[in-house]
């Protein structure tokens, strides 16, 4: 049996957004006073479904991003030690460190 609604309460559905340990709401209200059909709640919850793969998505994306920061950061770091140790390996060869009995021969 159904009843008529007051006027401060309107009709409304709520969908559970699971994006991986999170969860969210998606809650929507009608302006009417009738109530949402099953197509409108199939609907919404396909909605919410790709409103959760989108949310996972851009969370995994700055997620990646940080971590390319962070190898492009060591990237650079390696290649300033590795340039340090080529030029200390010059400076070590034109020094021609031998044991003084090969200077001899």
């Amino acid at each position: 049996m159904s009843r008529p609604l007051p006027r401060s309460q309107k009709p409304a559905v709520s969908c559970h957004l699971l994006a991986g340990w999170r969860s969210r709401v998606l809650a929507l209200g009608r302006r009417e006073n009738h109530s949402f059909s099953r197509v409108d709640i199939g609907f919404l919850t396909q909605v919410a479904n790709q409103v959760a793969i989108a949310v996972e998505n851009a969370t995994a994306y700055g997620q990646i991003e940080e971590a390319r920061a962070e190898l492009e950061k060591a990237f650079e770091e390696i290649k300033d030690l590795k340039d340090r140790l080529q030029d200390e390996n010059v400076a070590l060869r034109s020094k021609s460190i031998r044991p003084s009995c090969l200077k001899r021969l």
